[in-house]
């Protein structure tokens, strides 16, 4: 078996006693051919085992740099999402009405209309007092108030008039006006003012005092017999026919601040 020498690997013949190349003495340290190709036999083996270290680290920071690019991008953007599609042509799109709130003299209006009374609402004081509303309208080509008691399920009109549209300046605390209830039932008042039909016409003697806040505070209501009695004497007996002249007497300086009829 040749062997080969320990410092340079050169090819020693067996009877060798120096190395032809390097001058090494051959004193038996010489490596054989067979711990050559153990070496190299090695040698490849680890270079091996490098490779597959080095190819499997590689693998690895692969899966785990793929592993988190899915992770970022199916995180941001879910795998269920169905993706809209925007349509830029106008013919396509429909586009629904949106409601108008409908406003107080609308509502008013549809009040109105329901108890039978046809007229153009210019004012309303709908949702300021939960007893009832004053209203300026024009019905039958002529301006007046309408009355509706929400308590006794009233309605009732008075024609305009400057006195009482402007009731605070009332110097003496005290207004007349002529109030025509609308299908009323005969009670305790029946026997003052006129009826007119299921129509029940009742002149009102008003009272009244104001606060220091501006607000009107109803005081003795009176009546008569007749359409324009010279003597107003009589008391106001039924509670829906006091209700319905307060409100007017209570609503009335809202409803002139809500008003912009200009009349």
């Amino acid at each position: 078996m040749p062997n080969f020498c320990g410092k340079c690997g050169n090819k020693l013949e067996e009877n060798d006693v120096f190395c032809g190349k390097c001058g090494k003495s051959n004193n038996g340290n010489n490596i054989s051919s067979n711990n050559i190709n153990l070496k190299e036999e090695k040698i490849t083996k680890d270079d091996m085992k490098t490779k597959y270290l080095i190819a499997g680290l590689v693998a690895v920071v692969l899966l785990c740099s793929g592993g988190y690019y899915f992770y970022s991008k199916y995180k941001a953007e879910p795998v269920n999402q169905i993706p809209v599609v925007e349509n830029n042509k106008s013919e396509n799109v429909k586009t629904e009405p949106l409601q108008k709130e409908k406003s107080s003299i609308d509502k008013t209006t549809e009040i109105l209309t329901a108890k039978g009374i046809v007229a153009e609402v210019l004012a309303t004081t709908l949702g300021n007092n939960k007893d009832g509303t004053l209203a300026l309208v024009k019905k039958d080509n002529q301006t007046k108030f309408i009355v509706i008691d929400n308590i006794d399920n009233a309605v009732a009109e008075i024609p305009y008039s400057n006195e009482l549209y402007n009731l605070e300046k009332q110097k003496y605390g005290v207004i007349t006006f002529k109030m025509t209830i609308f299908n009323d039932v005969r009670g305790s008042d029946s026997v003052n003012g006129v009826w007119k039909g299921k129509d029940h016409l009742l002149p009102i003697y008003a009272h009244f005092t104001i606060n220091n806040s501006g607000e009107i505070i109803p005081g003795m209501l009176t009546t008569g017999m007749g359409e324009s009695p010279a003597h107003l004497q009589a008391y106001l007996q039924e509670t829906k026919n006091v209700n319905l002249a307060n409100l007017v007497l209570t609503e009335m300086k809202k409803l002139r601040e809500l008003d912009r009829s200009n009349i």
